[in-house]
Parts: C-alpha cells; structure tokens; sequence
C-alpha cells in the first residue's frame, strides 16, 4: 500500500507517444502562453517526462514546480501510460482537467484511527515565479480546484496562496505555519465542477515565490467528516488543481471617449482581473462586471471603473450633431433651391462621396448624400430631389400609324401633375382610332401647360411577297427565306414541309427567317396565312401556297 507521504499519480487514456508531440510543442511557452502570468507551466502541462511509477517526485515530473514539504504533491496526465491501481486514487472519480490534459493533486487533512487522530500531514504546490514582485505592488492570484470524493467524505476548507520571498520548503509532513496572502475558508465539497479561489493584496516585500494548500491545523480549518463514509475510519481530504494565475495588477481604463449622439460608447480597463463599472450618478449601481463595457449615452458623463485596488475615471462625451436634409422633395426648374446640413464647426462635408462646401446647389433631379465629419462623430442623411422642367413635356406618338389601327398618345408621367385630354380622359396616355385634333392639359405645381397634336391614319397598303428559292450555303447571298411585306400584319402563320408532310419550320413571328440547316437540297412546300390592313383601313389577307426550292 502507497505510504501518506508518497503520492504521485497518473491516468492514462491514450499513448505515450502522442504525449512527446504535445510536450515539444508547450515546452519553454508558459509566459508566451500566459501573457502576464507570473506562473510558468500554470496547467501542470509541461513534464520531464511521462510519471510512470507512483514513487517519482513531484519535482522531476513536472517543469518549474516542486513540493513545499517532504509529502509528494500528485501529478496527474491523461496521456500516461501508467495507472496507479492501488485504491488510492481511484480512477472513477478522476476529475478532467479544466484546460489541457494535465492538473496535481494536492492534501489537506487526514484521520486515520478509530479516536478521530487527525494526523494534520499536508502537501503543497509549490514554484519560483517567473518575475520578483516588488514590495507596493499590487497583486492578483488565482487557481481552480474540484473536490477529489473519493471512498470517504471528507471535503474541507483554508485553501490559500502564500508568498514568500525566498525559498519554501520544510523537511516535514506536517503543516506549513505560514500565512497566506490568498485564502478560502470555507469547506469546498463539489466534485463535479472546478471552483475559483482567487484574491488580491499588496505586496509587504519582495516575493519570489508561491505555495498552494491549507496553512492551518484542523481544529482552525472548516471540514466535514462522516465517520459512517470513511472505511475502517481512514479518510482524506484531496483536491485537484489547475490553472494557476498570480498577476500584477496595473489597472488603466479608457480616460476619455468622444462618440455621436445615439452611437454606443466603448470603455476598457486593463491590468485587472475584477471588473466593475459604474455611472457617477448612481455610483453603488454595477452595470458590467467585463474588461469591455458598451453602452449609449444620451448626454456626457462620467462613468467609475472599480478595480481590486483603485477606482478609475472616465468621460464619455457626447456630441449632440445632427443632419438633417428634410423630406424628399420637388422643385422648378430654374428655381434657386440648395442643400445645407446646417451644422456648425463641421470638420468636413461630403457630397454623395465628394468633398464639398457647406452648401450644394441643386439643379439636377437625382438622390443626394451628405455626410458631416465633426470630430470624432459622422453623421449621414439623403434626399431626393425632383427637378421638374415642363418646357420638356411633349405628346409622343408612333410616326406612322395605318388606318384601322390603334394609336397610343403618351406624355412622361410627371410627380404632382394632373392631366385632363380634350377626350375627356385622366390619364398620361389615352388611346384613339380616328384623325383629329386633340389636346392635353397638364397642372403642375409648377405651372400650367397646354399640349396639341394633329392625328391622321394613313391608308396603307397590305401585300406580302416570298421567293420561289434560296441558297443556305453560308455564302453570305439569299442564305436565309423571309417574306416580305409592306402592311401592318395582325395574324401571321407559316409552316414549311418535306415532300412526305415532315415540317421542318413553322413560325407565328413574320420577323423570323428560316436559315434551312435541316433541309437537303430538293423542292419543299411553302404555306402562310397572314392578316393585315389595306388601304381602306380594313383587315385583308390571304393563306399562301407555293413550293420552295433550296439550291445547295
């Protein structure tokens, strides 16, 4: 059985091999790593080796740490190829580490007879910090624990930092008689997640290095111990441990912040590890416990940052600017209408992305951006301007029009206008089948306007003309088939076929030509039906017949 001062312990899941990749790749990067962590390895991550026996040290498994006493703080990595199978640990209740693949064990307390002889035997993390901390300064440790329930209950509290200036280590399995800068007194029983010790002080002198563990005897420590749960009265209080933090506090925060009125103003605080935030005017109200603090002002003020030591000040001021071009809108032509945002000391004016003056002159319809840089604050608005020009009014109408057609009158629609034509019609657009006179009255807010046009349908003639042959050769000459006519057709249908009824084009489009790629040369029959206008005005046609020859 492992003697109480000998403990070293590993749980293996997977190979050594994968290990070595893992250690090369995290050796020698603890501060890189950290950043501002005085502690190197701070997860346990780094070892010399693979622990492989339960009677190696703490001290020549893992990197820069070692054991405060002469009892063997517990190493533990889930990539070992060892199990210790004595009972103690047991693997099932093995906790997995909060980051990586590594965390320690450590012991508080122990009972080991039927009188309840508490034996007071203690181990302790232990290591050099990377960098002195000076006497004055401020300091911030941290480390995560979960409580080891293994075959007894017996939880207990006093879990705590000391920091010494010199070396710390006694020849003893006893307790540590130091005080420790950092402590939690009060029993820590959950096994199932990692819990935060954490705290701050000042430093009296110089310190150079950290221990971990309980500092106190046990009638001083708080615990629970159920005598019914400890087997043959033998019981221990064993923690895990991971992600030691000991930094030195040196808080600054944002001091001063312009930002737009209705923007978020962003504040930050650095060096610290607790994070307070807190308007002036209710200075006891927490409104963000987080590094980054984002809020929208509706005027200046002045906002506290509580950190561990000091309280800090910013100013957050808010610059009222406003832009505002007003509501899309319509103007004359030649009416003397600018844009103005009307913002006084402006930095710089942008129009539609261009540097400009304080003022744009409008003379063309179209949307206009503004944007005003005063500042640290930028302001954007758009309208749009319609610039009407009734002197451009005219009466479309197609050039030619035979008679027995339709004819379409049309104006541009215009924003704001009326329109009354001499037919009696509302509308931008009437539709008319006779000669005549006909006018347009159009009311704008800009003025009154009076439109006249002459309508007469021509008698046009309806004759449709094909070929009798072509020559699709791609030689540039009569290398497709068309008819040809000189009306306004209405109905149009044209089917060609082969000699045995096979169609080979059929079209309703007399625009569509025939470029016969899927004929031979030959005789083929040709057949159109077409409707159109005469002269008359009236609707003629004719269902054609004729044979088609394609020359090659």
């Amino acid at each position: 059985m492992l003697t109480p001062h000998l403990f070293s312990l590993v749980y293996a899941f997977k190979t050594y091999h994968k290990f070595l990749v893992f250690a090369c790749l995290l050796l020698g990067a603890g501060n890189t790593l950290f950043g501002q962590n005085l502690i190197r390895n701070p997860s346990f991550e780094q070892m010399h080796s693979l622990p492989t026996s339960s009677l190696l040290n703490f001290d020549s498994e893992v990197y820069y740490w070692y054991s405060g006493n002469m009892i063997v703080v517990l190493s533990c990595h889930v990539h070992s190829t060892y199990i210790f199978n004595s009972g103690f640990p047991n693997p099932t209740p093995f906790q997995m580490p909060r980051t990586g693949d590594a965390v320690a064990m450590y012991k508080t307390m122990e009972v080991l007879n039927p009188g309840y002889t508490y034996k007071n035997e203690r181990s302790y993390p232990a290591i050099k910090l990377a960098k002195t901390i000076q006497a004055g300064e401020k300091v911030y440790g941290e480390f995560w624990i979960s409580y080891y329930e293994g075959p007894w209950e017996f939880p207990s509290g006093n879990h705590g930092m000391h920091f010494a200036k010199d070396s710390i280590f006694e020849q003893s399995y006893k307790v540590l008689y130091r005080t420790p800068q950092i402590n939690e007194p009060n029993v820590v029983s959950d096994s199932v997640n990692w819990i935060k010790i954490s705290g701050t002080f000042l430093a009296q002198e110089d310190l150079n290095y950290v221990v971990i563990g309980n500092f106190f005897e046990h009638q001083n420590t708080n615990h629970t111990y159920n005598q019914a749960l400890a087997p043959n009265n033998l019981a221990r209080s064993v923690y895990f441990i991971d992600d030691v933090k000991v930094r030195i506090l040196n808080p600054e925060t944002t001091d001063t912040v312009q930002v737009c009125l209705g923007d978020k103003a962003t504040l930050m605080a650095t060096g610290e590890e607790n994070h307070q935030w807190a308007f002036a005017h209710s200075p006891s109200q927490i409104e963000s416990t987080d590094s980054i603090f984002s809020f929208e002002p509706d005027s200046s003020q002045t906002v506290h940052f509580y950190g561990s030591f000091d309280t800090l000040t910013s100013y957050v001021m808010v610059d009222e600017l406003t832009v505002e071009l007003g509501h899309d809108t319509l103007i004359c032509a030649g009416d003397d209408f600018w844009l103005t945002p009307n913002v006084p000391n402006a930095d710089s004016i942008f129009w539609n992305g261009t540097l400009g003056a304080a003022s744009l002159k409008i003379t063309e319809t179209g949307n206009y951006t503004v944007k005003v840089v005063r500042g640290s604050c930028t302001k954007i608005d758009n309208i749009f301007v319609e610039v009407a020009n009734l002197n451009q009014i005219e009466i479309q109408k197609p050039e030619t029009v035979c008679l027995g057609d339709e004819l379409t009158l049309w104006v541009k629609n215009q924003t704001h206008a009326t329109y009354l034509w001499s037919t009696g019609e509302t509308d931008t657009a009437i539709v008319v089948t006779e000669d005549g006179h006909y006018s347009l009255s159009l009311q704008h807010p800009c003025g009154t306007i009076n439109k006249n046009i002459d309508v007469v349908f021509e008698k046009c003639i309806c004759r449709l003309f094909v070929a009798n042959a072509f020559s699709p050769n791609g030689d540039g000459i009569n290398d497709e088939f068309f008819p040809v006519y000189d009306c306004s057709i209405k109905r149009y249908f044209i089917s060609i076929t082969d000699r045995w009824g096979n169609v080979l084009f059929q079209s309703e489009n007399p625009e569509e030509r025939w470029d016969g790629q899927n004929a031979t040369a030959g005789v083929y029959t040709v057949r159109i039906f077409y409707q159109g206008l005469n002269e008359e005005g009236q609707t003629v046609g004719d269902d054609l017949v004729q044979l088609l020859n394609v020359i090659r």
